[in-house]
């Protein structure tokens, strides 16, 4: 009987020392999420900051060029509209000149694929007749090696 109460402690104490073990690696891993969980706080935190400077300086930089406009006379005003203008008939052109560009490089895909596929036709084609002037020529009766003579 005492060794049955005595095995009985020793395995209370290696539960003990198991459980300890295990809430120890669970603590651990707790501990490791949450400093993780914190940094992407952080550099979420630092993300927002810079987008909301980044705007609020757009606003400024607006305000001050509204300021400046508003002291402007009716012909500088209008110099100002048609730089504008410029600069969006630019742009507009920079587009088109992107979507031809993109457009044309398609077309070039396309004319590679159709002279890929041309060849491989053609050697398809050079192949079945290579094919066949060989049948023709294994053929009895053709003047081959194997043909009667006379």
């Amino acid at each position: 009987m005492y060794d049955e109460l005595k095995k009985a402690m020793l395995a209370a104490v290696g539960a003990a020392a198991v459980t300890a073990e295990k809430a120890r690696e669970a603590v651990d891993g707790l501990a490791e999420r949450g400093e993780a969980a914190v940094e992407q706080g952080k550099a979420k935190t630092d993300e927002l900051r810079r987008s909301v400077g980044a705007r609020m300086d757009l606003a400024a930089r607006r305000a001050d060029l509204a300021a400046q406009m508003a002291g402007l006379s009716e012909e500088e005003l209008e110099q100002v509209r048609a730089l504008v203008e410029r600069l969006r008939a630019a742009r507009a052109d920079a587009a088109n000149a992107a979507d031809a560009a993109n457009a044309a490089d398609a077309v070039d895909a396309a004319d590679a694929a159709d002279a890929a596929d041309a060849a491989d036709a053609a050697n398809a084609a050079d192949a079945a007749n290579a094919a066949g002037a060989a049948d023709a020529a294994d053929a009895p009766g053709a003047d081959g090696p194997d043909a009667p003579t006379a």
